[in-house]
């Protein structure tokens, strides 16, 4: 078998044939006599001869109408992607979820929050600390050392 050889045309129709009818890569490469990676790299480019050729990797598990609900569900900011899973009809895995989201440019990664928010009561006791230790008397900001460097013990 040759090895990192040039096609010719023939070649590279023969391949793009062999693809269409069904050839797996491997076994492409050694009608071919050509290595895998020649043969992988010819059928990811664009057509040379205009034959049609079937889409190489894994087949999409969901339709357009599947992504555009997870998409609709996860911009909302309160589900989960396993919370997701369980909202949609059609019964899909949390990684195929995860690659629909990360397919989308204007999607990112973050944390769902999960934390309760403060209550008014709350809310009204953070203040009153604040105002309370905002202000120092001079006698105070005498004990305080400002530095950059990380203390030593």
């Amino acid at each position: 078998m040759s090895t990192n050889i040039r096609l010719g045309k023939y070649k590279i129709g023969q391949t793009f044939t062999l693809h269409a009818q069904g050839y797996k890569q491997n076994e492409i490469a050694r009608i071919v006599g050509c290595i895998e990676g020649n043969a992988s790299k010819h059928l990811r480019s664009k057509p040379c001869l205009g034959i049609k050729i079937k889409p190489l990797g894994r087949t999409n598990v969901t339709s357009s109408h599947t992504e555009r609900n997870i998409v609709i569900l996860a911009a909302t900011g309160k589900y989960s992607i396993r919370e997701i899973q369980r909202e949609l009809a059609k019964r899909l895995s949390k990684d195929s979820i995860h690659r629909v989201l990360m397919q989308r440019p204007n999607m990112k990664f973050r944390e769902k929050f999960t934390r309760i928010p403060l209550t008014r009561c709350h809310k009204t006791g953070r203040l009153n600390f604040a105002k309370g230790h905002i202000t120092r008397r001079e006698k105070n900001w005498k004990k305080v050392v400002a530095s950059d460097k990380k203390q030593s013990i």
